[in-house]
């Protein structure tokens, strides 16, 4: 059977509308010619049949790219399968699904990270885990974590506005120090995210590492690490 144009106006601006960005890697992209799924590690899925939760809803839709990695849309595959204008597999013009299990996401510095079966911290992924500066400022953000959680629930605040912890034992004034700090206090982080997510009833929306300004240094050269975060 010959086959259609891959892309056409409408299709495009409806993918646009409809396909949102998953993670800083993992996306649908468009270069003009047709649209694209860009994985995790930065390649493209080429000339396969691939299911995917673009809203993480759950359900999963199945999708043809070609050899050089485009998303049929509007045509018959190679091996004869129908997609709609969106892209997606249909028998009899219903869309064909299965269920995924559904990606989880903290927000870090601006980039979503996800993780299955909804964690973020991995100790085996930590190489930090044995530095004792690691251990200072995990120590003692989860200390301050502790004392927000005795006064009042999480959600009394941070629902509406972020919640701040700063470890004032560790500063940095250079950007590679800022550099090796500030991934270490994601790794914190991930594990407070975990951490609340699991023991206060409360969920992450958004959390991130990020710098303040260290006491006294009206200048704004020396930064303490800390995260700030919102729940639902």
């Amino acid at each position: 059977m010959k086959k259609k144009s891959l892309i056409m106006l409408s299709s495009t601006i409806l993918m646009s509308l409809s396909l949102p960005i998953l993670s800083n890697a993992q996306q649908w992209i468009t270069d003009g010619t047709g649209w694209q799924f860009q994985k995790d590690d930065g390649t493209y899925i080429m000339n396969q049949w691939e299911w995917l939760d673009p809203d993480n809803d759950g359900t999963a839709e199945c999708y043809y790219f070609n050899e050089s990695g485009y998303c049929l849309m509007d045509t018959t595959t190679p091996d004869n399968y129908t997609v709609n204008e969106r892209g997606a597999w249909t028998v009899n013009g219903a869309v064909q699904t299965k269920v995924v299990e559904a990606r989880t996401y903290v927000t870090e510095n601006g980039m979503e990270r996800y993780a299955l079966e909804g964690r973020y911290y991995a100790p085996e992924a930590n190489p930090y885990i044995n530095d004792a500066t690691y251990q200072v400022i995990r120590n003692e953000l989860f200390a301050k974590l502790q004392e927000k959680l005795s006064l009042s629930p999480l959600g009394d605040y941070s629902r509406r506005f972020y919640t701040y912890l700063v470890c004032q034992s560790v500063s940095f004034s250079t950007k590679e120090e800022e550099e090796k700090i500030l991934n270490m206090t994601r790794q914190v982080c991930y594990e407070i995210a975990d951490y609340i997510n699991e023991n206060t009833g409360e969920k992450i929306k958004e959390a991130s590492a990020a710098r303040f300004l260290a006491g006294g240094d009206l200048g704004g050269s020396s930064h303490n690490p800390g995260i700030e975060f919102k729940i639902y």
